[in-house]
């Protein structure tokens, strides 16, 4: 190392370092004095009583090993180089070109921005992290909440854990649907080469689309449900249709076979319906059946009922009992008015629709008919062979051919 031994100040006043401030002998103070040379030039080195600062603009550059017992920095700490800490460095911002290697963890208050890898042996913590540009713009972001959002996919080769629920606009588990996997598409729809398997409830909101057959329970045959392919319904227990809820309709586009009771809250409508297109049959929820075509049986029986067309002014035939059948026509006020009566004694009465009694045959096979005055019967007018009866002179009056 050279020395001054032996050399003239004129020589070499320029080699020596000094605090001098314009104000001579003041030596080092509690304020910052820039270090210069005889000459006059600065250094980049600013010292006083407590403090060494390297101002800005100038740089520190350490070659070899910095060795620190207790440091604070509450500046910005640029490193081009490895940085190696075996504490705490503490600081509003630390950017790093290079890399960090940390026996212990490193803390930061705000961000730590890194432009290659970032290695932790240990804990690394921060309020949130960003990788890439971030969530947003095509990268990931793991907030202070524990909220992980990304961009892209993510993939685990592990399982997923989250007591706050999973968002994601799709996920592939296993090889995903179509390589012995799933699929969750972000329309919601799920799609697996496997079972799906429920040990709760399964709530649909849309339309299931089945292309398999399905049981229910034990299926068909042990005490369940089977639905074939072919869209039959094979049940050992009841099947029950607005029993305890609402259901809009219950069709069925081929054969319904039911070899016990059939209970229906609602009307039933076969083929398409009374009235519908290409005709059919009504029953409705009051136990009216109105059809568009006619009813071939070997036997119709009626409890008491009526029967009649879907006409609203409809002729009726009613057995009102055991002991007799009438045939009744609507009046000029809408009511039913009796026009037909046969009883099981063989008594018959033939009305019109007003009431008035035109013929009786008793039950003895005597036969009674409407008696008329001698001007009502003069002013009819008979044809051959009709018979009335004439009240005016007791007697029958014949309309000779």
């Amino acid at each position: 190392m050279a020395n001054l031994i032996n050399k003239k100040i004129q020589d070499t006043y320029k080699d020596l370092l000094t605090i001098n401030s314009g104000t001579d002998n003041q030596g080092i103070e509690s304020t910052l004095k820039t270090v210069s040379d005889g000459e006059g030039v600065e250094t980049a080195i600013q010292l006083s009583t407590t403090h060494l600062k390297i101002p800005s603009g100038k740089t520190l550059e350490i070659a070899g090993t910095l060795t620190s017992v207790d440091a604070t920095l509450t500046g910005n700490l640029a490193v081009g180089d490895d940085l190696s800490v075996t504490d705490l460095i503490a600081g509003a911002r630390i950017d790093v070109s290079g890399s960090i290697l940390s026996g212990t963890n490193i803390q930061s208050g705000g961000k730590l921005i890194a432009t290659t890898d970032v290695e932790a042996q240990g804990v690394v913590k921060s309020g949130s992290a960003e990788f890439g540009n971030g969530y947003g713009s095509t990268g990931v972001t793991i907030e202070s909440d524990g909220d992980i959002k990304a961009d892209g996919a993510l993939t685990l080769g592990g399982s997923i854990s989250s007591s706050q629920g999973l968002t994601a606009l799709s996920a592939t588990i296993g090889g995903g649907y179509g390589n012995s996997g799933a699929t969750i598409a972000s329309t919601g729809l799920i799609r697996t080469n496997s079972n799906i398997e429920v040990d709760g409830t399964l709530e649909v909101d849309g339309i299931s689309t089945l292309t398999g057959e399905v049981k229910i329970g034990g299926g068909f045959g042990s005490t369940g449900t089977t639905i074939t392919t072919s869209g039959d319904i094979n049940t050992n227990g009841g099947l029950l249709v607005n029993a305890g809820g609402t259901v809009a309709n219950f069709s069925v586009g081929n054969d319904l076979n039911v070899t016990g009771d059939t209970d229906i809250a609602g009307s039933l409508d076969v083929g398409g319906g009374f009235g519908g297109s290409g005709g059919g049959l009504t029953v409705s929820s009051g136990g009216s059946i109105t059809m568009d075509g006619s009813i071939t049986a070997t036997k119709i029986s009626l409890s008491l009922g009526e029967v009649s067309t879907g006409a609203s002014n409809s002729p009726k035939v009613k057995v009102d009992d055991e002991t007799k059948v009438k045939l009744t026509l609507v009046d000029s006020s809408d009511d039913d008015k009796d026009v037909f009566e046969i009883k099981n004694t063989g008594e018959t009465t033939i009305k019109d629709n007003a009431g008035d009694t035109k013929l009786t045959v008793k039950s003895t096979g005597t036969v009674k008919y409407k008696a008329n005055t001698t001007t009502e019967l003069n002013a009819i007018t008979g044809t051959s062979g009709e018979i009335a009866y004439d009240s005016t002179v007791g007697a029958f009056k014949v309309w000779a051919p």
